[in-house]
């Protein structure tokens, strides 16, 4: 089927007229010089959402925040932006498509940290302290290890310390092998506090209880 006709003006071809876009053809609209089919999305209303095509169909694609669980082509909250306070015994679920209170009890919430900690041996073959000794980076790679003595010394076990109260609170912290031969041999070369072991020592100890380990070391 021809869709639109086509005139000439001063020998060129000038406009696209535009008859009902095909004497009538619906679904379809004018773009530049041809009549081309109208999308799904053209006259869809997504609130909180973007809409895109799905086999022909426009389909709300929900900004984050926000569901369409029950498929009805609305955007709503869900429970995390709802803002919803349910009383005892119940709790917010979104499955509906609304964000509402029914009968149920929160989950127990279970928080871990984990710090991994590391620095790479910087040159091949060769100690950190020969690294240094030859200024092969151009910089310091002592000073790199300095600025960070916190989180290699007593930050993440007075972390895990302060948290102690807490009856389900977890920790993990590991140290790379290349990290502990750099600062030991830092520490062998006068260059780092002897005994840096020691404080990770004393955390495991003191994190144990009768009732669990809170933290351990690998």
């Amino acid at each position: 089927m021809r869709i639109g006709r086509s005139v000439v003006v001063h020998g060129s071809l000038a406009a696209f007229v535009m008859i009902g876009c095909g004497g009538g053809a619906e679904g379809y609209h004018p773009e530049q010089l041809a009549c081309v089919p109208d999308s799904p999305c053209a006259d869809a209303v997504c609130v909180h959402g973007v809409c895109r095509e799905e086999d022909g169909q426009p389909v709300c694609e929900c900004d984050t925040g926000y569901q369409d669980n029950d498929q009805d082509g609305s955007c709503n909250p869900t429970c995390a932006f709802a803002g919803l306070s349910c009383p005892e015994g119940e709790i917010c679920s979104d499955a509906s498509g609304l964000s509402i209170c029914v009968s149920g009890t929160r989950p127990t919430l279970y928080i871990s940290f984990h710090w991994h900690m590391h620095q790479p041996i910087y040159w091949p073959y060769e100690s950190v302290v020969d690294t240094e000794a030859n200024n092969r980076m151009g910089y310091s790679v002592y000073t790199i290890h300095h600025d960070r003595g916190g989180p290699y010394g007593s930050w993440p076990r007075d972390a895990v310390d302060a948290g102690r109260h807490l009856p389900h609170l977890g920790a993990q912290v590991s140290l790379s092998g290349s990290l502990m031969e750099n600062l030991n041999g830092m520490t062998a070369a006068g260059a780092w506090p002897a005994g840096w072991q020691a404080p990770w020592s004393t955390t495991t100890s003191r994190l144990r209880t009768a009732r669990a380990i809170r933290a351990d070391r690998l």
